[in-house]
C-alpha cells in the first residue's frame, strides 16, 4: 500500500533537503505560488510514498 501524506512542518526547506540527503527522491523543490501563504515542496521514501511537506508562511 502506498500513501501520499501532507504535512505541516516549521521549516519545509530543512525537511525536504533532509529528505533528499536520506535517500528520498525529490519530485518539487519547495516553493511558494503566487497568491499562496504556503510553501510546498514534495518527495516519494523508499516504500513510495509520497510526502507534500509545507510551511505557512506570514
Amino acid at each position: 500500500m502506498i500513501a501520499f501524506l501532507h504535512v505541516y512542518v516549521s521549516d519545509v526547506d530543512e525537511v525536504y533537503h533532509r529528505a533528499l540527503k536520506f535517500g528520498c527522491e525529490g519530485l518539487e523543490e519547495p516553493v511558494q505560488k503566487e497568491g499562496e501563504q504556503d510553501k510546498r515542496g514534495m518527495f516519494k521514501d523508499f516504500a513510495g510514498n509520497m510526502w507534500s511537506v509545507t510551511t505557512q508562511l506570514p
